[in-house]
């Protein structure tokens, strides 16, 4: 006579722990194969190259191919890419910015002053606000720091620091040109040689250069035309053994223009009696500013103005 199956809770046990085993392998060895194929993102938040994930400060990075595609021009625009970080030009375009982040900034008609947000351009701290709009040509990327950084960068850092790094020579022959028209008689070219000098030494070459007017209108016939010619070029060599790495590099700037004229809306209709415009007429030829005065146009971007 056959004997009744007998539960054995110890059997039972020892074949769910193998199984648990088993899918905690597969999942591990899924895991790191993900790992593997996981895009790092490297920033130098502390003058060093580290995994974000492994920074204990709040950063936001953005990648200098990203800037390139979509013709970011220069760093007054990047604080469309981070929280907490607006970047203003005070009086109008082609004047030194105004770097707020945290609401902590400079706003100053005096632009030596040095900014409590600190921007460095290959490590190296561009100073007072005069100084802070930089070309964005040939980037690798750029580190947007929020917070104090005052250990690492210094006293003027107490927003947070920008940090834009440039790309590095790199031991192949690479090269690139683009030309660029637009509107407001805007035209630009930029290009780079990267050319290996031995084993263990590089070069590259950068430039770019900007040729545009400003998209305001100013009627006032003595004054010449707003616009701005800028040329920019770097050239960088790397040199690198078993335990050095020399990196120099050479940078030049020539900027000639006239900044973008700024003009007054009117939203006075009577001066006499301070009775405001209506929003919709505001800015037109029927508002007026404190002093009575107007661009004589209905075009928001025409002015009258002596610059």
């Amino acid at each position: 006579m056959k004997r009744p199956y007998q539960f054995n809770p110890k059997l039972t046990m020892l074949a769910s722990s193998c199984l648990a085993a088993c899918v905690m392998g597969n999942a591990s060895a899924q895991n790191t194969e993900a790992e593997k194929d996981m895009e790092v993102i490297s920033v130098y938040a502390q003058k060093r190259p580290q995994s974000i994930q492994d920074v204990s400060v709040a950063v936001s990075q953005v990648n200098g191919e990203l800037l390139k595609t979509q013709h970011f021009k220069d760093s007054t625009e990047i604080g469309l890419f981070a929280p907490n970080v607006k970047i203003t030009q005070n009086a109008a375009e082609g004047t030194p910015p105004a770097v707020s982040i945290r609401g902590i900034g400079l706003l100053d008609y005096n632009t030596a002053n040095t900014s409590p947000v600190a921007m460095y351009l290959d490590g190296v701290a561009v100073g007072s606000a005069n100084n802070q709009i930089i070309n964005l040509y040939d980037v690798e990327h750029v580190d947007i720091l929020r917070g104090p950084q005052g250990t690492l960068f210094g006293r003027n850092s107490t927003g947070g620091a920008i940090l834009i790094r440039t790309n590095r020579p790199e031991f192949e022959q690479a090269g690139s040109l683009t030309l660029g028209i637009a509107n407001n008689n805007a035209s630009s070219f930029e290009g780079m040689w990267n050319q290996p000098l031995g084993d263990e030494t590089a070069m590259r070459l950068a430039f770019n250069y900007q040729d545009y007017d400003y998209s305001t209108q100013n009627n006032f016939s003595a004054s010449p035309t707003a616009g701005m010619e800028q040329k920019n070029a770097r050239l960088s060599l790397l040199s690198q053994w078993d335990n050095v790495e020399l990196y120099l590099q050479a940078h030049i700037e020539d900027w000639d223009g006239i900044s973008q004229p700024v003009g007054s809306i009117g939203i006075i209709a009577n001066p006499l009696t301070g009775e405001l415009c209506s929003p919709a007429d505001a800015g037109s030829t029927r508002c007026f500013d404190s002093f009575g005065f107007n661009d004589g146009s209905d075009d928001f971007f025409t002015v009258s103005v002596s610059s």
